[in-house]
């Protein structure tokens, strides 16, 4: 991988059929790709996610417009990548009141 110039962008829910090429060109639409790998098992085949390395600028621009659309037949879960071993936080689908003493809180 050239230097850590820029964020990294994990792609998951890639279709296996899907190319270093036509990856990387889904993501120039929003702006330079410095680096874009497509991990493989011992057998070389293709592991069903990536990972892209843009500018924060672009990077920003393209998980909004990727996330959720479809590519080679198969929708894409794009997010800013996480170093290794780190897990996302779940997001709350619902909001949940708490009353503590006195105070009330809401969690989001």
């Amino acid at each position: 991988m050239p230097g850590n110039e820029g964020t990294k962008i994990y792609i998951g829910n890639l279709n296996f059929e899907t190319t270093q090429e036509s990856l990387k060109a889904a993501f120039e639409e929003f702006g330079d790709v410095t680096d874009c790998f497509i991990p493989s098992d011992y057998e070389g085949n293709p592991r069903g996610f990536a990972f892209i390395q843009m500018s924060e600028e672009n990077a920003v621009s393209a998980i909004e417009g990727l996330n959720g659309v479809e590519l080679e037949g198969r929708t894409l879960n794009v997010n800013k990548s996480l170093p290794k071993g780190t897990k996302s936080t779940p997001k709350r689908k619902y909001e949940r009141e708490r009353n503590v003493g006195e105070k009330q809180e809401t969690y989001v």
